[in-house]
């Protein structure tokens, strides 16, 4: 009755380690190194349980068998593999530790490299910008020279009118002379600028610039034939 209740104990802590053992290597599987650290401490951890398991059933025997210098080597034995199996637990809980201080540092050096990389990219972009308000000052003194030279040939065609009409007439200045000002921003709001002038309608309603200034020739026709 007595070896039969120790057989049966250890007996129960040996398939506990078997079960754990068989499926370690499913579980270990896709895992990051501290979640496979911790999966194996588990295991040490159902290990030294079922040692300590076998140690009781051990020193139980050695307790109430008859044999005693074989009880107690059974004993000594199981003992021994008791500290054994608490020895890997307390590796594993240490490894542990050590992993989660290399993952935080490792973290903590991706994060500077990340933060870094989007620096770099921030300073590339700044002087990419750097290029382009370069070219948009080159494009704006072409545009107002330009816009100086709509202004004088529309001086010009003042002066070379020989009849200016009254701006009450229906045929009057405003068409024939348009406010280049207004033109010119309406012009910009047009090309997609739409903070250049205030527009509250579609934009397909807003006439071009140059569709501006050929009514305009237009107009300056119509009034020839009506002055003569």
């Amino acid at each position: 009755m007595k070896n039969s209740l120790a057989r049966l104990l250890g007996t129960t802590a040996g398939k506990i380690a078997e079960a754990a053992a068989g499926t370690a290597a499913e579980i270990l599987s896709g895992q990051t190194p501290v979640e496979r650290l911790y999966q194996r401490h588990a295991e040490a951890v159902t290990a030294r349980d079922a040692a300590q398991t076998k140690f009781t059933a051990a020193n139980l025997a050695a307790e109430l068998t008859p044999d005693e210098a074989a009880a107690g080597s059974a004993r000594d034995r199981a003992r021994s593999a008791l500290a054994q199996a608490q020895e890997r637990v307390d590796a594993l809980a240490s490894a542990i530790a050590a992993a989660k201080d290399g993952e935080a540092v490792t973290a903590a050096a991706q994060a500077a490299a990340e933060r870094a990389r989007r620096w770099d990219a921030a300073g590339a972009l700044a002087k990419q910008r750097e290029g382009i308000a370069s070219e948009i000052e080159q494009l704006a003194a072409a545009l107002a020279e330009k816009f100086s030279q709509l202004q004088d040939v529309t001086t010009q065609v003042a002066a070379a009118m020989p009849y200016r009409p009254d701006t009450a007439e229906r045929t009057g200045t405003s068409l024939i002379l348009p406010e280049l000002e207004i033109a010119a921003r309406y012009a910009l709001t047009k090309a997609g600028l739409r903070w250049a002038a205030n527009w509250p309608w579609e934009m397909k309603d807003l006439p071009t610039l140059s569709k501006r200034m050929a009514d305009a020739t237009a107009q300056l026709v119509q009034l020839r034939k009506a002055k003569g």
